[in-house]
């Protein structure tokens, strides 16, 4: 069953009375350069269920919409060690992101036992500083696999706390890979800076507002392992133009 993006876009949009006044509200990242996420794996047939949950609570005031977007990109990883980079291809845009990954440890929230991925997460634009230097220097590393992703984001906010419910799938030319990512974005303004032991039990909390209790079916899987899984197709998808040439 394919993903109808466009669909699940236009069904959110439509709740537009839901989004916050005006402007979006400004936020602070709790942890530059930390990323704190947990994965769910993601069955088409829920889309659904899914979406009315999110939407049902939305209408209860627990959780509101800040922001939803919709991207279509096309990422080249690469491997050294324990640190893994992609070039990141935007649709839409001319410039090639750099997006960089460390470590990967689960820990486990209080109540639930959700499965918390914590890396160190770097992303550079051609304008920053080192980005060439870092960009030659990938080029030396060893080449992981390409996909091509489409995704949407839907930014909430829940209390005080900024998070992204990604809805994601992701293409090689032989496999299919479907997940949702629900990632911890930063705390507003007025808020106190919250401790690491507070954002990693406040996924309890806000997990039962996003999906059923039946359609937690966590993982920890990430997309770099699933291209490791398929690595017998590594030599032939070498910078395959036949997925780059649709971003």
């Amino acid at each position: 069953m394919e993903i109808d993006f466009n669909l699940i876009a236009r069904k959110l949009n439509q709740y537009n009375k839901y989004l916050l006044a005006d402007k979006k509200r400004e936020y602070k990242q709790s942890y530059p350069y930390t990323e704190f996420e947990c994965k769910v794996v993601f069955i088409p047939a829920n889309l659904g269920e899914i979406i009315r949950f999110i939407l049902t609570n939305i209408r209860n005031n627990k959780i509101s919409i800040d922001e939803i977007a919709q991207r279509q990109e096309f990422h080249h990883f690469y491997s050294n060690r324990n640190i893994h980079r992609a070039f990141v291809f935007l649709r839409g845009s001319r410039e090639v992101w750099i997006k960089e990954k460390s470590g990967g440890n689960a820990t486990y929230s209080p109540q639930y036992n959700i499965p918390i991925l914590i890396r160190r997460e770097k992303k550079l634009k051609p304008a920053d500083l080192i980005y060439s230097k870092l960009f030659l220097e990938t080029l030396r590393w060893n080449y992981a696999g390409s996909f091509q992703k489409e995704s949407i984001d839907i930014s909430l906010w829940f209390k005080q706390f900024l998070y992204t419910i990604t809805i994601a799938e992701s293409n090689t030319s032989w496999s299919k890979f479907m997940q949702i990512e629900i990632e911890y974005d930063g705390h507003s303004l007025q808020a106190k800076h919250p401790s690491k032991k507070t954002v990693i039990s406040l996924f309890d909390q806000i997990m039962p507002l996003l999906l059923p209790k039946s359609m937690m079916r966590f993982t920890t899987e990430t997309k770099l392992q699933w291209l490791k899984s398929n690595r017998k197709h590594l030599s032939k998808q070498l910078f395959d133009t036949s997925l780059i040439s649709t971003i």
